[in-house]
């Protein structure tokens, strides 16, 4: 197991350049025009924007706990308001996730579905208003409204109060199912699933569809769900076992490590989105090292420096 100064330590490496990434892909999509208005980009544009929140806020705090061992503000109020925060931006970037995976397959083999604005209001624009106030309704409701009487701790992470969810079995149940375990399957299956139909679909009818953008479309979304099943997936498997009655025995080491490493399914997206965008890549990759970019000099001007004052050139 981790130490928690190790934790702390991981998560500080990380946070300052996943910010920074984030802020740089949101500056490129929203700036220009031509990306900002993509279909394809509007889902990803909503998830950095949330994984930034989570950045700026959860992990932070979580920093700050590991670091000391207490919550950063020891209050009622902000145990529930950062336990708030924390469940709802991290269903809202998993549900994102989820839709991204099924809108991408309509985006690549069903376009037309978008032909009209009736059409782009049911599978674009209502699919990802849902998917933002959902959980904000869900966990107000399961945090605020429906009686809890629970005690803060301020030595626990979230102040212990996200025990009114996990404590009563039939609340946990749903909450892991409908929250982590159902919408990361859809992503695990349905980004293994769009691999294997651009690639039977680029040899079948390549001559009539540009597959070069459908491509860079797929692309985009398999990097950012790579990283997001790689770190996320595994841990949500065994606490859905859990959830189902599985002895806490069983892997408690892995779950205990497993649910910090979930953190970075988050903090890593803004990278794997910086890698799907290659002009964007190319940009921060002259910045970064433009110590290392040499002056093109002239071979006429090299020569010129050489000759003496009177002397002539012949070109040919």
């Amino acid at each position: 197991m981790i130490s928690d100064s190790a934790r702390a330590s991981l998560y500080l490496i990380t946070i300052i350049p996943s910010i920074i990434a984030s802020i740089i892909n949101l500056y490129y999509l929203l700036c220009d025009r031509t990306l900002r208005t993509a279909f394809n980009n509007h889902v990803i544009i909503l998830v950095l924007l949330f994984v930034l929140i989570f950045d700026s806020t959860t992990v932070i705090w979580s920093i700050h706990f590991y670091r000391s061992g207490i919550v950063l503000v020891s209050n009622p109020a902000f145990c529930m308001i950062g336990t708030f925060i924390d469940s709802t931006v991290t269903v809202i970037i998993t549900y994102l996730m989820a839709w991204a995976s099924i809108e991408r397959h309509i985006l690549i083999f069903h376009s037309h579905w978008f032909a009209t604005k009736s059409k782009r209001f049911v599978f674009h624009y209502f699919p990802l208003f849902l998917c933002l106030i959902y959980p904000i309704i869900i966990y107000s409701f399961m945090l605020f409204i429906r009686p809890c009487t629970i005690q803060f701790d301020y030595h626990q992470s979230q102040c212990g109060f996200y025990g009114c969810v996990t404590l009563n079995t039939n609340l946990a149940i749903f909450d892991v199912l409908a929250h982590n375990f159902i919408p990361i399957t859809i992503v695990f299956t349905l980004n293994i699933a769009l691999f294997i139909r651009v690639l039977y679909h680029r040899h079948r009818v390549q001559q009539r569809i540009d597959w070069r953008n459908y491509k860079k479309m797929a692309i985009q979304l398999l990097l950012i769900a790579a990283v997001f099943i790689l770190f996320l997936f595994p841990p949500i498997i065994l606490y859905t076992a859990y959830s189902f009655g599985l002895s806490w025995n069983v892997g408690a080491d892995y779950i205990s490590d497993g649910v910090y490493f979930g953190f970075y399914a988050f903090m890593l997206i803004p990278f794997a989105s910086l890698s799907s965008l290659p002009k964007l890549r190319k940009k921060c990759k002259n910045i970064i090292f433009f110590w290392q970019r040499h002056p093109t000099i002239n071979p006429e001007a090299m020569l010129l420096t050489r000759i003496k004052p009177n002397q002539t050139i012949n070109k040919y």
